[in-house]
């Protein structure tokens, strides 16, 4: 019997290694933060959520503000947070490569807060309008990620340069401008909240590029910086200059007159070459330098060999082959 095939603790590790391996760090790290923050939450009952959510009275007259950030990073309970990190591993991948991961970050942040913000100020309004005063919308909290995934969406539909792109895991298509729309449609039709909307309207203010290239080469130069500890330094970091643009939404990569695919890798990526000089990926640093697969071995196989040590080489031949067959139709 094959362990590497039936063995479970070798599959999640192997799976596992290879999510962390193909995943660019800042979505890595969205996630673990999703997960720390929700888990915490359950474990002690919801007590910590009353902390970690947007609250306009304890934002504005307790000068708590870390609840402008810390509210769309953590789940209400446990199938909440499996949705969250899923659409979030879905979404976020491709906006990363595209944008390079420190202009990422910082434009997630900027989404988020912007978001709190504005659930602040709609609270106040309802609580001290005019003609209709009610006081307790000070009491109104938000938090979850969706509306910053709405968000992502909008910067998304103004990159891709498809006609039409498909909503999640459902068959049919539709055009890319419409697509932040009919998500916001789709997630009000499971569950309505402000922060949709919101979402949706922060994602139009603010652009992919708000983040000035200045600010991006100060602070990926900046060695000694917080940073560089928890991005920069980290495997898996796509800095300015890797950032693949509307090209990290294509399927196909989109070449330029005199360019030619050279040649694919086990992952299902390629490399452009053009008058001899490798283009990349469009992934950065995400994957490093890769060898052809079957040639050099995972570390999985290396801890525990596979009782049939052809087996990756078998996978990653077929893998070539589906791949020159899908370039050739």
């Amino acid at each position: 019997m094959d362990v590497a095939r039936d063995g479970d603790p070798r599959r999640f590790q192997e799976r596992f290694a290879t999510w962390q391996s193909s995943t660019p760090v800042a979505t890595r790290g969205l996630i673990f933060t999703l997960i720390c923050l929700s888990l915490l939450c359950t474990l002690t009952f919801s007590r910590m959520s009353k902390v970690f959510d947007n609250t306009p009275y304890f934002v504005i007259a307790h000068f708590e503000i870390w609840r402008l950030v810390t509210a769309s990073f953590f789940a209400n309970n446990i199938l909440s947070l499996i949705f969250q990190v899923w659409a979030v591993s879905y979404t976020s991948s491709k906006l990363e490569r595209a944008l390079g991961t420190m202009r990422f970050a910082l434009t997630t942040l900027l989404l988020s807060v912007g978001i709190s913000l504005m659930h602040v100020v709609f609270c106040v309004t309802v609580a001290y309008n005019y003609f209709h005063p009610y006081r307790e919308a000070m009491l109104f909290g938000q938090r979850g990620i969706w509306g910053t995934i709405v968000a992502w969406s909008v910067l998304e539909s103004k990159m891709d340069t498809r006609g039409t792109k498909q909503v999640f895991m459902f068959p049919w298509k539709i055009p890319t401008k419409y697509y932040p729309f009919a998500l916001t449609a789709l997630l009000c039709f499971f569950g309505f909240s402000w922060a949709l909307p919101m979402g949706l309207g922060i994602g139009y203010l603010i652009s992919h590029d708000t983040v000035s290239d200045e600010t991006l080469q100060r602070l990926e130069d900046g060695s000694n910086s917080i940073a560089s500890f928890l991005l920069i330094s980290r495997s898996g970091y796509i800095s300015r200059h890797e950032a693949a643009g509307g090209a990290a939404f294509v399927d196909e990569p989109v070449l330029d007159s005199g360019d030619r695919v050279d040649g694919s890798r086990g992952d299902g990526s390629t490399e452009l070459e053009s008058g001899g000089h490798t283009l990349g990926t469009g992934r950065g640093n995400v994957l490093g330098i890769v060898e052809s697969a079957g040639e050099v071995p995972s570390a999985i196989d290396e801890l525990l060999p596979r009782n049939d040590p052809g087996e990756a080489a078998a996978q990653a031949a077929l893998r070539r082959m589906n791949q020159r067959q899908y370039r050739n139709t």
